[in-house]
């Protein structure tokens, strides 16, 4: 069958154009609806992911207030352990100079002149002492000095004070000397000898 078309060509439609023009429609739907699609998607997603981060944090901190406690222990079981590791350096420093004082001590006797006694015996500081004590004469006091300068344990000795005084009416001389004491590492472990 022939068809033919008998409106004039000004109003003539291009069927061509026609079905271009409903393509080109067809297309721009499709492009929304998969425009649309993707962000439907995409929300869904981002969703998914949101909820699943949610439940993420809520385990930790499940697992976290789980661990409080022990953290807690922890915690006490360090603060003790400082308090102790303190202790320890106390009773160490105590020891290091336990043995010197001990030597100081010995030292002082072995070379303590015939009467003369010691009154006091003070560390005025760190290597530092101050010794006092009664005897019958300024000599003995020297060569009390004199045996102290020679030991390996005192040095710097000097006289503070030397005065007369009584003791049940005999007449002595109280004295105050003061001296250096060499550190712990430079004295020899072995005790002194008397000489």
């Amino acid at each position: 069958m022939v068809k033919i078309n008998l409106l004039p060509p000004e109003e003539r439609v291009d069927r061509n154009k026609v079905a271009l023009e409903r393509v080109k429609d067809n297309v721009h739907y499709l492009l929304a609806l998969t425009a649309i699609l993707v962000f439907a998607l995409f929300g869904g997603i981002q969703e998914l992911s949101i909820r699943s981060a949610r439940a993420d944090v809520k385990e930790l901190e499940a697992q976290s207030n789980a661990i409080m406690p022990q953290l807690a222990r922890v915690q006490k079981i360090q603060a003790e352990k400082e308090e102790l590791a303190g202790r320890l350096d106390v009773i160490k420093r105590l020891d290091r100079g336990r043995l010197l004082r001990v030597r100081m001590l010995d030292g002082l006797n072995k070379r303590l002149p015939e009467y003369t006694w010691l009154t006091g015996f003070e560390e005025t500081g760190p290597g530092s002492v101050l010794i006092e004590g009664v005897t019958f004469s300024n000599l003995v006091v020297a060569e009390f000095m004199s045996r102290l300068e020679a030991s390996v344990l005192f040095s710097n000795v000097d006289l503070d004070i030397a005065q007369r005084g009584t003791i049940n009416e005999q007449h002595v001389v109280q004295f105050a000397l003061t001296g250096s004491v060499q550190d712990d590492s430079s004295v020899p472990i072995i005790l002194e000898t008397e000489e």
